[in-house]
């Protein structure tokens, strides 16, 4: 919170953020929930809270990472791969 009240000319408040927190797709309900109490004794209220599981989350953030190409120094833009590219 520092470093952003640092960076930011307003300053962030807590009720700004929401947290969002992954979990492994093969957790069941009693492991997420501990997950959401843990979050909650940090300090995290229920309202700004949302849990992602980890395959979803690994795919919004390959749709929207630059990649580098193995060959080359080059990089690429993940949206110019065609469907069906490996």
């Amino acid at each position: 919170m520092d470093i952003l009240n640092k960076q930011i000319q307003n300053g962030v408040d807590k009720n700004d953020i929401h947290w969002v927190l992954t979990v492994p797709a093969i957790w069941n309900e009693h492991a997420k929930q501990f997950i959401r109490t843990a979050a909650r004794e940090a300090g995290i209220k229920m309202g700004q809270l949302s849990l992602a599981l980890e395959p979803e989350a690994a795919s919004i953030y390959c749709r929207h990472v630059k990649m580098s190409r193995t060959a080359g120094s080059s990089s690429a833009d993940i949206s110019t791969l065609k469907s069906g590219s490996r």
